[in-house]
């Protein structure tokens, strides 16, 4: 379970991936202010799956072509405490941990589309 969190991911979602003993980077500490291509190619170089907030990551892979190992794409306002751990949880559930999917999250579900 290796993932990469965007800049803008919420902290309390990666504590949780972390708590329940995943692998996670950020690039908040690692390559901050880094553009979302640079953040893309090294998840993709480390083999991590991109967690984000960002809906333009759908862009560098769907209409760029940009190389990826996946990326999980959290579409939520406003979270509790309680909605983050639910989130890892649900994140951790998804088939293979998001790898090989552009995976979009709601409070209500999610949507699976597979990487070209």
């Amino acid at each position: 379970m290796r993932f990469y969190a965007d800049e803008c991911f919420d902290g309390r979602i990666v504590a949780a991936l972390l708590a329940s003993g995943a692998e996670v980077a950020s690039a908040a500490e690692l390559a901050a202010g880094a553009p979302d291509t640079d953040v893309l190619a090294a998840g993709h170089t480390a083999s991590q799956v991109v967690l984000t907030e960002d809906k333009d990551f759908g862009a560098l892979i769907f209409k760029e072509a940009r190389a990826s190992v996946g990326v999980v794409l959290v579409r939520v306002d406003r979270i509790s405490d309680e909605d983050a751990v639910g989130l890892a949880a649900r994140i951790l559930a998804l088939p293979d941990h998001g790898r090989g999917a552009f995976t979009t999250l709601d409070l209500d579900g999610h949507r699976i589309r597979e990487l070209p």
